[in-house]
């Protein structure tokens, strides 16, 4: 058990203590469920945490107890003192933001009923709850506990637990007799995955990731147009639209493969300042006055 869960268990014995000590004055009075409070020294419930998250959780917790001991099915002396109980709990918490009591649909309908018939017995009992209503102290939750979609709500019984670890060990068993009928050898499987690796390890000497020999020109070139050797300076009226657009494919197709080809020599450092010179790194700045526009139209 973790620590947490120790000190919400001792917790959980302090309240059930503090209902047992107001059962025993045989009263609904307000007054004497406060006596027990101060007997018991209850108002240093919310002592020792150090942080607000500690405060939070632990806020969250004591209420849910509370509520569980309001709609137990005990008598109505210890009901009434679980009610008590979560209206004292939760106007005293320290926290300026303060913790809701999670409920359910069903709880809220028992409490409610509840409520309704011993109001008639004793008004305080129907303060502390409308009063609890006023401040907005209830959350109107689908379990008291926080769920995810990793975390279901299961009611975790003993029997419930047995008939899982059972469903668990007849799944495993019954995958044993299929691993059997198909003539499985873990062994064999295990040789085999074992060459598997070897041979992807060696791959790895023989390619590392750096050295790849891959030439992406080779690979581009099918889905380019080569630049034409020749180009006629004063095209026909009826062929140039072709002509030009065929020629700017041709002039972009041939610059990408040139661009992404590997230098055939190492470039020294004031050679590689010369290339990225502004005045003459752009591919595509033409002298032609036509070739530049063409290439706006495009």
């Amino acid at each position: 058990m973790s620590s947490a869960n120790k000190i919400m268990a001792g917790v959980d014995a302090d309240c059930s203590n503090l209902i047992v000590n107001f059962y025993r004055k045989m009263t609904c009075d307000f007054n004497a469920f406060v006596e027990s409070w101060i007997e018991m020294e209850f108002y240093y419930i919310f002592s020792g945490r150090p942080s607000v998250i500690e405060m939070k959780y632990f806020t969250r917790e004591i209420l849910i107890i509370a509520k569980k001991l309001a709609l137990s099915k005990f008598t109505k002396w210890e009901r009434v003192g679980g009610l008590y109980l979560m209206f004292a709990l939760f106007m005293t918490q320290p926290l300026e933001n303060k913790v809701r009591i999670r409920i359910e649909l069903e709880e809220w309908k028992t409490l409610r009923e509840f409520v309704k018939n011993i109001v008639q017995n004793s008004k305080e009992v129907g303060f502390c709850f409308y009063k609890l209503v006023h401040e907005k102290a209830f959350d109107f939750v689908f379990a008291e506990i926080p769920y995810s979609r990793e975390r279901r709500k299961v009611e975790e019984t003993e029997s419930e637990k047995k008939n899982f670890q059972a469903k668990q060990e007849d799944d495993r068993l019954r995958f044993h007799e299929i691993l059997k009928m198909v003539n499985f050898d873990k062994e064999e499987w295990l040789k085999e995955e074992s060459a598997l690796n070897a041979a992807k390890a060696r791959l790895n000497k023989l390619l590392p990731p750096g050295e790849v020999k891959f030439e992406m020109s080779n690979f581009l070139s099918p889905f380019v147009l080569e630049t034409p050797e020749t180009h006629p300076e004063t095209p026909t009226p009826s062929t140039s639209g072709t002509q030009k657009s065929s020629n700017l494919q041709g002039r972009k197709g041939q610059w990408l493969i040139n661009s992404i080809k590997p230098p055939e020599d190492e470039i020294t450092t004031e050679e590689l300042h010369q290339e990225i010179n502004p005045s003459c790194s752009l591919p595509m700045i033409c002298d032609n006055f036509d070739e530049a526009a063409d290439v706006e139209d495009v």
